[in-house]
């Protein structure tokens, strides 16, 4: 039986004897660095870091000019990335808390080390309501924050394809038993995963990449033509949780509710809404065309 081994290492090196250095936070880093820079790099080119700050109604005290209300779209951009960034670890921290409240019920202190252990649906969804929260404090139209979440959906699932990166080092999130030639092995005493180092499974963060990259690059050739406002950011997030949804029939997870594994659960819940609000947004693009 033909089979793939990941014999590498997940450990780079231990500080001062108490604090790991992993390619999987490497990998988190650099998915986050990247995601944000063709975030950043998208919205320079769409134009939205130009655009003009928005303004009150009426004039100054001398009646010259029009009052500012807020800055420019750079000053907004960056908060609301930063909001969701922190959003996102929380949320990703506490659905693993959720999924392993069995053991955490027992080490409530664990629940504080953030690095030991996360959830990536977690942070979709923790990132997606901080962001709603800050445009809703700051007043922001949902259009705005549609043009926003458009721009961020390219960076945010490339982001996700490199953090699996990490997973496939590290030895997390594998999948159950398979005799297909692809199937990995995992040899290294430090591995993450539990099986002996004869069992082969399915390389689920390998499937989880590809699906990625293929959203991506569809997100990537069409994005200029994905209208109005919303539409970009709505099928990331349907796309990635269908992907999800049939990806986690293939990994080892206890079942969580009707049979079902936890990431299946919350990408349904996650398609129950975003589908509708994506063929509602395509149906009346014509009605929202002035909000492209």
């Amino acid at each position: 039986m033909y089979s793939i081994t990941v014999s590498m290492d997940p450990d780079i090196v231990e500080l001062f004897g108490r604090f790991p250095i992993e390619w999987h936070g490497i990998m988190v880093v650099l998915a986050l660095v990247s995601g944000l820079a063709l975030t950043f790099y998208l919205a320079k080119k769409d134009g939205l870091l130009k655009q003009p700050a928005d303004t009150d109604e009426g004039a100054d005290e001398e009646g010259d000019k029009p009052k500012k209300k807020s800055g420019g779209v750079i000053e907004q951009l960056l908060p609301v990335i930063l909001v969701a960034v922190i959003a996102g670890i929380l949320g990703s921290r506490l659905l693993h808390v959720v999924d392993q409240w069995e053991y955490y019920s027992n080490n409530l202190r664990q629940i504080l080390n953030l690095w030991e252990g996360s959830s990536i649906i977690g942070a979709v969804v923790g990132g997606a309501v901080g962001a709603a929260i800050y445009a809703k404090l700051a007043g922001w139209s949902w259009t705005r924050l549609g043009k926003i979440a458009d721009v961020a959906a390219p960076g945010s699932i490339l982001a996700m394809a490199i953090g699996r990166i990490g997973c496939i080092i590290n030895g997390d999130a594998y999948g159950t038993a398979t005799s297909l030639p692809w199937g990995f092995i995992y040899t290294h005493p430090n591995r993450a995963i539990l099986e002996s180092t004869s069992y082969v499974g399915h390389p689920a963060p390998a499937y989880e990449i590809i699906w990625d990259m293929l959203i991506f690059a569809f997100l990537m050739v069409f994005r200029k033509k994905l209208r109005p406002a919303g539409v970009s950011y709505w099928l990331y997030i349907s796309l990635y949780s269908l992907g999800r949804f049939l990806i986690t029939f293939v990994r080892v997870n206890d079942p969580y509710l009707w049979g079902l594994k936890q990431a299946q659960v919350v990408t349904l819940f996650i398609m129950i809404i975003g589908v509708p609000l994506l063929i509602y947004l395509i149906w009346n693009r014509e009605k929202y065309k002035e909000y492209v």
